[in-house]
């Protein structure tokens, strides 16, 4: 028995696997939801993507850079750093000038309302730490605003919302435990 101890010791290997960097430069995404009665079709162009330091070794440092144009019009750049092992990640997300009129389709199916248009800017960070017990298991801090939005309703063909901008500065929330505080909500309209 012993010996087989000795042996299954001795035959115990180690696996280590890692990345050191995988870039993905000027990508196009484009995907067609089918599913809708309206079909939603939705894509990102100039994807740019970089991962460095992929590992299975605990707490070894990865990050990961992304930015692309949204199809419909608008920019997302999120740069983010954490590790896989345990999972941990922070992240800083710019969005500009997204615009909202190419999710009309999934808008549709819930409200009887057209948006025709509006962009949403969003300047935050995220952390996600599963793991800690003494921080939320999500939060995001930042502003988010929605500009030169226009919707009408599909039953009376008529106009039903519009505005310059819509702001909510000084976003904290937090999920599980879930909690929400805003510094300031600001319309013109």
């Amino acid at each position: 028995r012993q010996m087989a101890a000795d042996l299954q010791q001795a035959i115990k290997v180690e696996l280590n696997a890692s990345l050191d960097e995988l870039r993905v430069e000027d990508f196009t995404f484009t995907a067609e939801d089918r599913s809708l009665p309206s079909v939603a079709k939705l894509g990102l162009d100039h994807l740019n993507i970089s991962v460095k330091g992929v590992s299975n070794k605990t707490n070894a440092p990865l990050s990961v850079n992304w930015d692309a144009d949204w199809q419909g019009g608008g920019r997302v750049q999120v740069t983010s750093t954490g590790t896989l092992m345990p999972l941990v990640s922070q992240a800083q997300i710019v969005v500009s000038n997204f615009a909202l009129a190419p999710l009309q389709p999934y808008v549709a199916q819930q409200a009887n309302v057209t948006v025709q248009a509006g962009a949403v800017n969003v300047n935050g960070a995220a952390q996600f730490d599963p793991a800690n017990t003494n921080t939320p298991l999500l939060r995001f801090t930042g502003d988010v605003s929605v500009a030169d939005f226009l919707s009408s309703d599909t039953i009376a063909y008529q106009e039903l919302a519009r505005w310059e901008n819509l702001g909510v500065r000084g976003i904290e929330f937090d999920l599980a435990p879930t909690k929400l505080a805003i510094d300031e909500v600001k319309f013109t309209g």
